[in-house]
């Protein structure tokens, strides 16, 4: 009987166990066979992006979210962008010179000016 096998979990709070019991919509989706579909950012909004990255290669949240509804994109997709780009960038400045190993690059915002812990999502 499952209510004898699992009792003692009663007591607790459901926040503590829900979180690993529940499948996020993320999982449902993914069981049900649905993937996100691949962004295809435009000529003008690739322009955009590659001037504000040029300008400055960390975006505090409350300038991804400008940048994200100035250019009709979510957020996420603009925190992803910049992640790919960094990573791209931190590779060219390697092949340049081998020995530079770029840890936190002059621009990068304060930590309470950065973002929120979210789902840490690259796309190639």
């Amino acid at each position: 009987d499952k209510s004898q096998q699992f009792g003692h979990l009663q007591s607790l709070p459901p926040s503590m166990f829900s979180f690993y019991i529940l499948p996020t919509q993320k999982e449902r989706y993914r069981q049900l066979g649905y993937s996100r579909t691949r962004t295809i950012f435009t000529q003008e909004q690739i322009n955009e992006l590659e001037s504000k990255f040029e300008q400055k290669k960390y975006l505090s949240t409350p300038e991804r979210f400008e940048l994200a509804k100035n250019l009709g994109l979510n957020p996420v997709t603009i925190k992803t962008w910049y992640q790919n780009k960094r990573m791209k960038w931190k590779k060219e400045l390697q092949k340049l010179d081998p020995s530079c190993k770029p840890t936190r690059p002059i621009g990068r915002p304060p930590k309470y000016l950065s973002h929120d812990a979210e789902d840490q999502v690259i796309v190639d």
